[in-house]
């Protein structure tokens, strides 16, 4: 499983209320792949309300003050401040 606490770190030094970035650079940001299921599934990025339903991806939003919403036909994530 990659790790996310890059892309935690690169939210945090985003200042506006919204940001999109591409799941190649995602890559980029956390240095690994990111699994199939990331670029097919919008659940990959659900937004779980409770902690221990949430998963790698949507926790490290989520510690940035972010939720976030895959646009699979874009191959594109939307992270919108809470």
């Amino acid at each position: 499983m990659p790790t996310y606490e890059l892309l935690t770190n690169h939210l945090n030094l985003h200042h506006g209320d919204e940001l999109i970035l591409d799941l190649d650079e995602i890559e980029r940001i956390i240095g690994e792949p990111l699994p199939i299921t990331a670029r097919r599934r919008p659940q990959y990025w659900a937004n779980a309300v409770k902690e221990e339903h949430r998963n790698p991806p949507n926790e490290a939003a989520k510690r940035a003050d972010f939720s976030a919403f895959l646009i699979p036909a874009l191959q594109k994530v939307r992270f919108v401040r809470d």
